[in-house]
């Protein structure tokens, strides 16, 4: 009996889902129909941010497919990171949060039969400032995992939800100690002109972030669905005993994905910093609202 009732919840519960995503598209259109012009080009200057938040969404979903934990903090990764990219492009530092120091990155010579290292370097190339924010955000995956989230592998789920909280709390008061302004200028990485069609302006850095977004959505997916990595990381989440049964080792699969999940929200949140021209610690972080809600909606 309970678990028909389960059964007969589930279904009402997609069913109320559907109802209401469709009322929604419904009221959408209608709207786009009587202001066609204003209505699609307000739809398309929140494409940047709805693609920030389809990858936050990801993240989240790569982090508890792997590990069984609703990561709250994905998108304060995404704004960390951004700050990373910032400090190494603009003042030439590794940003770190407190009480660890800036590692200011020095040039090095070599000067009668040894190393001297002397002035800071100017600011870093976008291409190396990308790969070096991408290194340390490898780096933060691991620690996530190996410091927070594997010694709570036992805990109760409501446990590693705190544990998540409290990272992002961390990273959101890390970022604003050391840029204490409420914003900052972020210079685009991306084309920044636009295409015209049908007299709607489509600008090129939202429709390359858009597009990246799709691809590595349908990337995941098919890794998940039809890689033996993906179906072991699924079943390594939802059954641990079973997976090392199997031979399957559930901490490697729940560390590998933790990087892949921090990768993805620091190269998006980059990404989006520069389509919207500025960055602060709490915009990127907050998207993780409609984020989760994405996640929920598609059942993780």
């Amino acid at each position: 009996m309970t678990s028909v009732a389960q059964r007969r919840f589930s279904i009402s519960a997609k069913q109320a889902l559907a109802i209401c995503g469709g009322l929604l598209g419904v009221c959408w259109l209608v709207l786009l129909f009587l202001h066609p012009s204003d209505q699609l080009q307000n739809a398309i200057f929140g494409v940047g941010e709805g693609a920030l938040v389809g990858a936050i969404a990801l993240s989240v979903t790569l982090t508890y497919s792997g590990s069984g934990v609703v990561n709250f903090a994905a998108a304060a990764v995404s704004m960390y990171s951004a700050f990373i990219f910032y400090d190494l492009r603009n003042l030439g530092r590794i940003f770190l949060p407190p009480p660890f120091p800036n590692i200011q990155i020095a040039h090095v010579r070599y000067v009668n039969e040894g190393f001297l290292f002397h002035q800071p370097v100017p600011p870093l190339p976008i291409w190396l400032s990308f790969l070096l924010t991408l290194v340390e955000c490898v780096v933060l995956g691991l620690l996530f995992h190996f410091l927070i989230f594997r010694p709570l592998r036992k805990a109760p789920p409501l446990a590693k939800v705190v544990a998540s909280i409290g990272l992002l709390i961390v990273l959101q008061e890390s970022a604003s100690l050391r840029h204490p302004s409420s914003s900052y200028n972020f210079e685009s990485i991306l084309p920044t002109g636009s295409w015209t069609v049908g007299g709607v302006a489509i600008p090129q850095d939202t429709a390359i972030m858009l597009a990246i977004v799709v691809v590595l959505a349908a990337a995941f997916w098919a890794i998940f669905k039809f890689t033996r990595f993906g179906l072991a990381t699924r079943a390594a989440a939802e059954n641990e005993r079973g997976a090392l049964i199997l031979g399957y080792n559930p901490n490697r699969y729940a560390g590998v994905n933790w990087v892949l999940s921090t990768v993805l929200a620091g190269a998006l949140g980059i990404l989006f910093a520069s389509v919207n021209g500025s960055i602060d610690p709490l915009t990127i972080t907050l998207l993780i609202v409609p984020a989760l809600a994405a996640s929920l909606l598609g059942r993780f």
